[in-house]
């Protein structure tokens, strides 16, 4: 027993020692979570307060932005619209408030975004107003696109391949470009009035720079991660937009649409990142621009419009071998080339001539290889042509580009083309006009609000001109310029409605130019032809302007006389006969008279006709009754009323029962001249012209 107590001992104190180290162990631990707890704390509290300074800065830009626009800018375009409806023209309106800084945080992301969209849109309905404002430009023409329309057709490409829709995104440059603005209205418009499954979800910024626009790109891709187009309004931004998308692993799903076609837009369609490019033909606004230039200067040319638009074309990886030729460049047609203009002679004495581009886009090469182009043909002709930019970074600078409008003037050039996007410079170029200088705009041109209404009245007369020659063309005869059948119908059953309600008189003549055959196998049908428009002329100098005239057929005259009876129609017919006789048109076969003449037959509405066309039949039959009667007669039809159906209108056997009665005014010699009548009394007595 007493052998046992030391091992007894021995477990004891294991056993103790076991659960002093177990208690310290959970002490340990504890201590070890609530150290790790303390920590989460305060890394929760550190990062709260680092995500509120985060947040500080740019939610300070974004409360500075707000006040500036609630507290200046929006007065500011409140005094500028006054000043337009009162008539005056506003100083230049200028938008203070700045964009901020994309922040991280998402939704404060989307109220920044949103803001910057706001600012630069009114920055640059600002400076449109203001240009709007300005004076007209007086240039001789312009060469170059239809921005507006280039932005349809981009349009019309993004939504034929969007069939079930989606969201778009817009990229252009800052809004300061009025071309691009037109593009981009088209593009947005075309798109809300042709596919409006396809709606656009934002317009973004580039400012020609790769890695900005590829990271604005990628943050409005967080936002839209399911992109399903891209529209770039120039070439400049497309490098970068093709980057983010790539990177988004949209890359075959986003469609893009660009214009042009440098180097990277041609790179992007071969590898598939670009649908399609809508091109305006670069090489052809240089080239054409110098050679009008030339032919202005030295021939007095003007262009029936002055507005000379470029064609475009859509460039797909399909088509791109039509366009471009690998190692040389853009293709011209030989069809293109051949409407290209040539000049009209050579110069007479040494003619200079400018033209003032850009350098700070690929696109501009390709106006510069056209612009030399026109000056190696113009070369031999004693005219040189000079590519100038005078802004050292490329781009316009109406503070740079105007005195050198100026000092181009001074040194004598002869012609002066530029691209003007900038309605400051408008007064250096109509400056340039007064002096004597031909001027001509390229590839965007600045438009004021008065060469809107300009443009917009011409076209309303165009169209108002256009208008009234259709509606000749439906209701006229395109030899004679008599009123044709189907007016003469509609005419017809009016006048009868107005007899048989009112018992208005109305009379016809059926006229018909004798052996007019024969005069075609005499002379040819250029010179009946001829003889039929004179002969319609003749009868329309005859009558009332109330009346009307109509070619029935081949050589036939209707003519309507409203308010008129029987006796007074019988009077004008008599008229019409004599002043075609003294017209002297020489026929030979047809004698006695050897000169042209007509038979005429009169007839007037009467209660016993069941129609217009009864009144027009009687008339008719009174005529061939006086061809029976020895032609250039006058006959009319006094009788019974025949009904319609088919009936003949023969004359009756016995001379006791006939009410024909025909009249010879021919036989006159066309010396004699017209018959003379008194006054118009007597051609239309007083109970023959009710209401006229």
């Amino acid at each position: 027993m007493n052998r046992k107590l030391p091992a007894v001992f021995l477990l004891l104190a294991t056993v103790a020692a076991g659960v002093v180290l177990l208690l310290g162990g959970l002490q340990v631990a504890a201590a070890m979570t609530a150290a790790a707890a303390t920590a989460a704390v305060v890394g929760w509290v550190l990062g709260r307060q680092a995500e509120r300074r985060a947040l500080e800065a740019p939610l300070s830009q974004i409360a500075e932005s707000l006040e500036m626009l609630g507290a200046s800018d929006i007065f500011s375009v409140i005094d500028t619209l006054a000043s337009l409806v009162q008539g005056e023209r506003p100083r230049r309106l200028e938008i203070h408030a700045a964009t901020v800084s994309l922040p991280v945080d998402r939704r404060a992301r989307r109220v920044a975004s949103a803001l910057n969209t706001t600012i630069s849109r009114l920055t640059m309905g600002a400076q449109q107003v203001f240009a709007a404002s300005a004076e007209v430009c007086r240039r001789h023409f312009y060469v170059g696109p239809d921005d507006y329309l280039l932005g349809c057709a981009a349009a019309e490409a993004m939504g034929a391949r969007l069939p079930d829709g989606g969201e778009v995104l817009v990229l252009t440059v800052p809004f300061r470009h009025v071309g691009l603005e037109l593009r981009r209205r088209g593009f947005e418009n075309t798109m809300r009035e042709r596919f409006p499954a396809a709606r656009v979800a934002g317009v973004l910024e580039t400012r020609r720079d790769t890695v900005a626009t590829r990271e604005t790109v990628r943050a409005f891709i967080k936002l839209h991660p399911r992109l399903a187009g891209a529209y770039c309004t120039e070439s400049t931004g497309v490098p970068g937009a093709i980057e983010a998308i790539t990177r988004a692993g949209l890359a075959g799903r986003t469609v893009v649409i660009c214009h042009d076609t440098v180097d990277a837009v041609v790179a992007g369609i071969r590898a598939g990142s670009i649908s399609a490019t809508v091109t305006q033909h670069p090489y052809g606004q240089g080239h054409d621009t110098a050679i009008y230039l030339f032919n202005a200067v030295v021939y007095v040319w003007r262009p029936a419009e002055p507005r000379i638009v470029s064609s475009s074309s859509l460039v797909t990886r399909e088509n791109l071998g039509h366009f471009l030729m690998s190692g040389e460049g853009v293709i011209e047609s030989e069809v293109k080339a051949a409407l290209r203009p040539i000049p009209q002679g050579r110069a007479p004495r040494p003619i200079r001539i400018a033209v003032l581009g850009l350098s700070d886009s690929p696109f501009w090469e390709t106006i510069r290889a056209g612009v030399l182009a026109a000056g190696a043909e113009l070369e031999p002709l004693n005219a040189t042509v000079e590519w100038i930019v005078p802004e050292s970074d490329g781009g316009l600078d109406v503070a740079v580009r105007g005195p050198a409008v100026d000092a181009l003037v001074e040194a004598g050039y002869d012609a002066i083309a530029t691209v003007n996007y900038d309605s400051d410079l408008i007064p250096y170029l109509n400056r340039a006009v007064d002096r004597g200088v031909i001027v001509s705009t390229l590839n965007a041109e600045s438009s004021s609000l008065q060469d809107l209404v300009a443009t917009l009245s011409k076209q309303r007369k165009e169209l108002e001109k256009e208008a009234g020659d259709l509606e000749i063309a439906a209701t006229h005869d395109s030899l004679t310029g008599a009123l044709n059948r189907l007016v003469m119908d509609a005419d017809l059953q009016k006048e009868w409605d107005g007899f048989v309600v009112g018992r208005r008189p109305v009379s016809v003549i059926m006229i018909d130019i004798d052996h007019f055959k024969a005069y075609n196998d005499l002379y040819g049908h250029a010179a009946g032809d001829e003889a039929l428009r004179l002969v319609a002329r003749r009868i329309q100098r005859e009558i009332r302007p109330t009346d009307r005239l109509y070619r029935y057929g081949g050589e036939e005259f209707l003519v309507l006389l409203r308010d008129t009876g029987i006796d007074a129609g019988e009077a004008v017919a008599t008229r019409i006969a004599c002043g075609i006789t003294t017209l002297g048109l020489a026929h030979d076969g047809n004698r006695p008279w050897g000169v042209v003449t007509v038979s005429a037959g009169v007839a007037a509405a009467d209660p016993g006709h069941g129609s217009a066309n009864d009144c027009v039949s009687d008339a008719d039959a009174a005529m061939y009754r006086s061809k029976r009667s020895g032609r250039n007669t006058v006959a009319t039809y006094q009788g019974e009323a025949k009904p319609s159906g088919g009936a003949t209108h023969e004359p009756p056997a016995d001379p006791r029962e006939a009410a024909w009665r025909v009249e010879a005014a021919g036989l006159v010699d066309p010396s004699a001249g017209v018959i003379p009548l008194e006054s118009d009394a007597e051609l239309w007595p007083p109970e023959s012209r009710v209401g006229g």
